[in-house]
């Protein structure tokens, strides 16, 4: 029952997001933990967080992943497995807007023959 849990202010984080985590029924998931960013700022936001692990990287070398907690290790890995995927399809759409069968208007023009 949605309000049922009087929300409190956290220390540090999202005063929204402790109520609606306090007020799901257990067992289920937290819906925004499936979509931590909006989708007008999805590229953005997980650019931005990837420049901070490079960064972390650069500067703390093989250190860097000595020092991960095993869940972060884990989460290590599974985004590089995911980088990975990330490019082969990210190469695939760009194909598929390279090429999609239709000439581009650039191509339409150089053919053009205002004659006909």
């Amino acid at each position: 029952m949605l309000g049922s849990v009087k929300p409190t202010i956290p220390q540090s984080g999202n005063m929204f997001m402790t109520f609606v985590s306090a007020t799901l029924p257990i067992g289920t998931s937290n819906f925004m933990a499936d979509y931590p960013n909006m989708s007008y700022c999805m590229c953005g936001n997980t650019l931005a967080a990837m420049r901070q692990i490079m960064q972390a990287m650069e500067e703390e070398g093989s250190d860097f992943l000595k020092e991960l907690s095993t869940s972060e290790h884990q989460a290590f890995k599974e985004l590089f497995n995911m980088c990975e995927d990330f490019m082969a399809r990210a190469e695939e759409l760009h194909d598929e807007i390279e090429y999609d069968g239709q000439p581009d208007e650039a191509q339409e023009w150089e053919s053009f023959d205002p004659d006909c």
